[in-house]
């Protein structure tokens, strides 16, 4: 009787000190996550982090009035990043990013006199090098750990530095000179130097993706919104936009 009494009484005493000990260690905990999100405040306030980044990337140079022919080119893009980190998990990033892409445009001609169409062609093998320029405010959420979700947008700058044109024809003589009476040419050109198109590209874009301590997977859309045709087809003039669909992967130094 007297054991089971003695177990009775530390039970009563200790019962107190578990409780405030596990009181204690709540309250610890909690101090500690208050210290480390304002840890985190401050560090968003005032650092810069900056990355590298490469993936695919489709672009996509669209004509709503057919004046031009859509094209669609596939490519590689790399670059270096900049984030000026902010308070509330928010970042303002920018950096410089090249992109080399290609695509391929065929164009098929009835023969002059004959009526028959398809025997005759040029198909387009275009080569285009890009430089683009990204002004965007990211946000982390995060979820568990240290994966997160990433969402972006804003601005970007583009500005074409080449654009290869090189051709391959099945032209009869006849058809070759109409082809250029209209003012088109027939044989590999410079389309930038050539004045057909405008070099710069004012886009705007959003995406998101997921970020696991220092690497970051995305994808995104760059909505182009001014007109990059320059010479014009149509007596209604000829609009073009160009846009890109990417998917990017980064590291964060």
């Amino acid at each position: 009787m007297n054991r089971y009494l003695f177990f009775l009484l530390m039970v009563l005493l200790f019962s107190p000190v578990v409780s405030a000990q596990e009181s204690k260690n709540n309250i610890d905990f909690q101090a500690e996550e208050a210290r480390r999100a304002a840890e985190e405040n401050s560090a968003y306030r005032f650092s810069v982090s900056w990355r590298i980044e490469g993936g695919y990337i489709q672009q996509w140079e669209n004509s709503p009035g057919k004046s031009f022919s859509d094209i669609y080119f596939h490519g590689g893009r790399i670059g270096a990043l900049a984030d000026l980190n902010l308070p509330y998990h928010l970042a303002l990033q920018t950096g410089v990013q090249y992109a080399l892409a290609y695509g391929i445009n065929p164009q098929h001609f009835a023969a002059v006199g004959t009526g028959t169409q398809g025997a005759q062609y040029i198909e387009h093998h275009i080569l285009k090098h890009t430089l683009s320029v990204p002004l965007r405010l990211t946000y982390e959420q995060k979820l568990w750990r240290q994966l997160a979700m990433v969402f972006y947008g804003g601005p970007q700058f583009q500005v074409g530095l080449a654009r290869q044109d090189n051709m391959e024809t099945s032209l009869s003589d006849a058809t070759r000179a109409w082809i250029e009476q209209q003012g088109l040419r027939t044989s590999s050109y410079e389309q930038y130097g050539a004045g057909d198109l405008w070099r710069f590209s004012f886009q705007l874009g959003v995406g998101g993706g997921l970020q696991w301590d220092r690497y970051r997977l995305t994808a995104g859309y760059d909505f182009g919104l001014n007109n990059v045709a320059r010479r014009q087809t149509t007596a209604q003039g000829s609009f073009v936009r160009d846009w890109n669909w990417h998917v990017s992967f980064s590291y964060r130094f």
